[in-house]
């Protein structure tokens, strides 16, 4: 059953990864703390279980902010996300206008502190973060009127994208029994190397392991603030697998997620996932 909520869960939720090369010395990942020159997607293409590749995702940038994410199927547009920033360079706000859909990121100082999604004015998830050594330590969900059928993942830009599956599935769990959700975050450097949740009564662990390449996703909500490399929002570098452990009852079951990819320089411009069932998706990608 896990698992089948999984495959389900991937053909609604849209994922990203990688990015194009810059010219200059690659830098040490986890190390070194100099900014970065940040590349920018143009397109993403993906080919699910081999049905062909097809348009997914076309992003606009103004200068070096995001401005919209358009999402497209049989290659007409579906819906457009907005991105608003603040002063700092930070995102604060996501609109979807055609579904009257759109999230609040709240900010202590550099740090995201809220993350909240509404849907024609009600508040659907309420998201509350703390930090241990300016990384996230914990995430909980507060069990608002969570809809499983919402298009803007909240968690996109601050868990490795491969995660929000495996989140929401623990959120939709929670949200039928009006209760709460705990994620509590290991590192390893500059990496999520472990997300443990609490559930009534479930325990649910990801293993992560990385390549060492740049993954420009890391950071996306405060890209271009001053010293962001300092407080780091998902990972610096790609996952290649994700051991998903489900402890209930006295049962365990373990689901493996691999994943490869084919590169350029410092980024991955093709992801290929791998479960331990099936072979899925091949994401591709364009720049600017």
């Amino acid at each position: 059953m896990k698992k089948l909520l999984m495959l389900l869960s991937l053909i609604i939720v849209v994922t990203f990864s990688a990015c194009k090369p810059k010219p200059g010395p690659e830098p040490t990942p986890g190390g070194d703390d100099t900014p970065q020159e940040r590349a920018k997607i143009a397109k993403v293409y993906v080919d699910a279980y081999g049905s062909g590749k097809r348009l997914s995702e076309v992003w606009v940038w103004d200068k070096e902010q995001l401005k919209k994410i358009e999402y497209y199927s049989d290659n007409s547009i579906i819906y457009e996300e907005y991105y608003t920033y603040n002063e700092k360079g930070q995102i604060v706000r996501i609109d979807n206008f055609s579904d009257g859909e759109y999230v609040e990121y709240t900010y202590d100082d550099n740090k995201l502190s809220k993350a909240r999604l509404y849907y024609d004015g009600n508040l659907e998830e309420d998201w509350r973060f703390t930090y241990k050594d300016n990384k996230i330590s914990k995430i909980e969900f507060l069990g608002e009127d969570y809809k499983d059928t919402r298009n803007i993942n909240v968690l996109s830009f601050v868990l490795p994208c491969e995660s929000i599956d495996y989140v929401y599935e623990m959120v939709n769990n929670v949200s039928q029994y009006r209760s709460g959700l705990t994620l509590e975050l290991t590192w390893d450097g500059d990496n999520i190397s472990q997300i443990e949740g609490f559930e009534d009564g479930t325990r649910s662990i990801l293993d992560y392991k990385y390549d060492k390449k740049l993954n420009p996703f890391n950071n996306l909500l405060g890209m271009y603030v001053e010293d962001y490399w300092e407080d780091l929002l998902g990972s610096k570098n790609n996952v290649t697998q994700i051991v998903a452990s489900y402890y209930e009852d006295g049962e365990n079951d373990v689901e493996i997620t691999n994943y490869s990819y084919i590169y350029e320089g410092d980024y991955p411009t093709v992801k290929r996932e791998n479960d331990n069932v099936t072979s899925g998706y091949v994401w591709y990608y364009e720049y600017k």
